[in-house]
């Protein structure tokens, strides 16, 4: 069975390369390593990805987002005895309420009380001595 996030081309060839890449690259990753180190170190080496800081349901996490795209990357879930995974996020997508930016990534509106989320994703630039 093919899922339907890739059936209905949300998830395309494109984004699951990178995913494979992805895949590959955590199985040779040291252990201990937290889903901040391991989302960085990914980035630092994989093209076309960027790390997002932020919540997954309340608990602190980082993921990556494939650029120009709503498509999630896991590199590191919460609570999974498995790998990665990767997810379509866009709206409508159940999965955009548990994956949140920190707050320090809203930007506020004309009235200071009220404030919207970011279209695009926190980018953290990695330095050459990671």
């Amino acid at each position: 069975m093919i899922p339907y996030a890739i059936t209905s081309g949300n998830i395309t060839q494109f984004h699951t390369e990178i995913f494979k890449r992805v895949v590959s690259e955590v199985e040779n990753l040291e252990d201990g390593l937290d889903c901040h180190e391991v989302c960085r170190l990914l980035a630092a080496i994989i093209k076309g990805i960027r790390v997002v800081h932020g919540k997954f349901n309340h608990y602190d996490h980082s993921w990556l987002e494939i650029e120009n795209s709503r498509i999630i990357i896991d590199a590191y879930p919460w609570a999974c005895g498995s790998g990665p995974f990767i997810i379509d996020c866009q709206t409508g997508s159940p999965w955009t309420v548990l994956y949140r930016e920190h707050i320090e990534n809203i930007k506020l509106v004309s009235d200071p009380c009220v404030i919207t989320p970011r279209t695009d994703s926190c980018v953290i630039t990695i330095s050459d001595n990671v």
